[in-house]
């Protein structure tokens, strides 16, 4: 197994060689460790002061947050950026392939079976 960005080869990188560039980048990744436990703190006293409503807008603002970083680790570490650059790109990496997939494919419509039920597309 290869750690992510690492890509020199005749080298064999190991858990140990991931672990050294993951150290490398030790103090990034604590200041949004710090990022990430403000904002859950935010979303706690959020869904605990508005009730039911709170923990509907804490659910969805924790998901979409869980969604939009979850490249960050791996954006600071391969390209060398700080958290809050990290973060903007996991939200356009987010949104790059999301609209990669999200754009209607002509393609697939003749392959779903059309609702009158006679035959494809």
């Amino acid at each position: 197994m290869r750690p992510f960005g690492v890509r020199r080869p005749p080298s064999n990188p190991t858990l140990g060689t991931g672990l050294q560039i993951a150290a490398q980048h030790l103090p990034a990744i604590f200041i949004y460790a710090l990022i990430t436990a403000t904002v859950g703190l935010v979303l706690r006293s959020v869904e605990r002061r508005a009730g039911f409503v709170g923990q509907i807008v804490a659910g969805l603002f924790g998901a979409a947050w869980a969604v939009v970083t979850f490249l960050v680790v791996p954006v600071m570490v391969v390209e060398g950026q700080g958290p809050f650059a990290a973060i903007q790109r996991s939200a356009a990496l987010l949104k790059q392939t999301s609209g990669e997939q999200l754009i209607p494919n002509p393609g697939w419509r003749s392959l779903t079976p059309s609702p009158s039920g006679r035959g494809l597309g």
